[in-house]
């Protein structure tokens, strides 16, 4: 998709700024530079994004360098793709990963369908599996593997809860950008109440772990004394050959209690009249999680026959715009937290048309170009080669437009 500037279509926005030191709790949008605080281990390479694999036969992983506080819960979120490679074999997979392990702070484990965690010891693995091998669950499904301080696997046997994506009607094949969610809940002291784990893909709750402790899984001695453990991201490839890429991550540990959305503004495109327009946002916080989106402090709630979508999630797409599709944009966010509105103005505007009287284009300035313009006017655009008929940039195409082409015709300046 195109971007565009103030005065283009639709104007480019703001993102996650880059955290500039290493701390607990953090945010960064890729697309701005590799952050310092971020390892590359293995076959992932920068490039716009972070790239965990983008060929057959490798792994790779990123590590933020600094170990994040996990013991009072957290809520990781994180933008990703995943594109298809050459053999046109989806595989094998990514995942998002804790550890405290031996081999270090940026360890790496195996390849293919060990989706580069496997063999980390120390470590819960949250996988998104999309290569089926060795009898394994469905793919694409998710996953929760852990072997406590032993070294992790892939092993269906070793998973603390799965689900399969096909029946949830969630496609992370189909070549788009993810929000994938994470919410780690601890049990309360004395574990009357049980911990839990909740992902979820875009607005889809995709898995529920209803009894789950870290560190009863990993032993209180490999959850460090501070209830710390490094994160970060996985991924492998054998014969299948995916790019799995990561654009934006924040990681934010729950210490503090309850977190409201946090709206970052991804960006917005669109080409011209009759184009698709997409505006995209990226909320942190507790889930689950609703989405209104706003047209100059309107709330829309027609979805106009189909021509727009994702009303009820994180982007907004509207069909065919024209100018009344104008205006500024605002999502509002809300769970049980709180309510966030989108800072950043996501604004559409058409560029105004050329000064230019002969609107037919046949190459002379005469009564035919304000007879065209009556036509377009009235919605016949067969004599008019122009992008619209708002000739004097009012935002709607009537009477006065064709009283500014008479003024042009009749020598009137723009």
């Amino acid at each position: 998709m195109k971007r565009f500037g103030t005065y283009a279509a639709a104007a480019a926005l703001s993102a996650l700024g880059m955290a500039g030191e290493a701390r607990a709790s953090f945010s960064f949008s890729f697309i701005f530079g590799q952050p310092p605080e971020i390892a590359l281990v293995g076959d992932a390479t920068y490039q716009d994004y972070m790239r965990l694999t983008t060929g057959e036969d490798q792994i790779g992983a990123i590590w933020y360098d600094t170990p994040q506080r996990v013991d009072t819960g957290f809520t990781t979120t994180f933008r990703f793709r995943i594109e298809e490679g050459p053999t046109q074999f989806w595989g094998d997979g990514f995942a998002f990963v804790l550890h405290n392990s031996t081999a270090g702070a940026a360890p790496l484990g195996g390849g293919g369908s060990d989706i580069g965690y496997s063999g980390i010891d120390r470590s819960i693995a949250i996988e998104i599996d999309t290569f089926g091998c060795c009898g394994e669950n469905p793919t694409p499904h998710v996953s929760v593997q852990s072997r406590g301080v032993q070294g992790n696997s892939r092993a269906d046997s070793d998973s603390l809860g799965w689900a399969e994506l096909a029946p949830l009607d969630v496609d992370v094949l189909d070549l788009r950008d993810h929000t994938c969610s994470i919410q780690y809940t601890p049990p309360d002291a004395g574990a009357q109440t049980p911990g839990h784990l909740e992902m979820y893909i875009d607005s889809t709750e995709v898995l529920v772990i209803g009894d789950i402790d870290l560190q009863a899984i990993l032993g209180t001695d490999d959850i460090t004394d501070a209830g710390m453990m490094y994160v970060g991201f996985t991924s492998a490839t054998g014969l299948a050959d995916s790019t799995h890429l990561i654009s934006d991550w924040a990681f934010i540990d729950d210490n503090n209690g309850c977190i409201s959305p946090a709206i970052h503004v991804l960006g917005a495109g669109a080409g011209g009249i009759g184009s698709v327009f997409s505006a995209n946002v990226q909320v942190y916080g507790h889930r689950p999680m609703t989405f209104q989106w706003f047209h100059d402090n309107v709330e829309i709630t027609d979805d106009q026959g189909g021509r727009i979508t994702g009303l009820g999630t994180d982007t907004l797409e509207i069909a065919n715009i024209d100018l009344p599709d104008q205006g500024v944009y605002t999502c509002v966010a809300t769970n049980a937290c709180g309510q966030t509105s989108s800072l950043d103005s996501i604004r559409l505007e058409f560029p105004p048309p050329p000064c230019d009287p002969d609107v037919n284009c046949d190459g002379s300035i005469n009564g035919f170009d304000i007879e065209a313009t009556e036509q377009a006017v009235n919605g016949d655009y067969s004599n008019f080669c122009q992008a619209n008929a708002d000739l004097n940039n009012d935002g709607a195409e009537n009477g006065f437009d064709i009283e500014t082409e008479e003024q042009r015709v009749n020598g009137e300046p723009c």
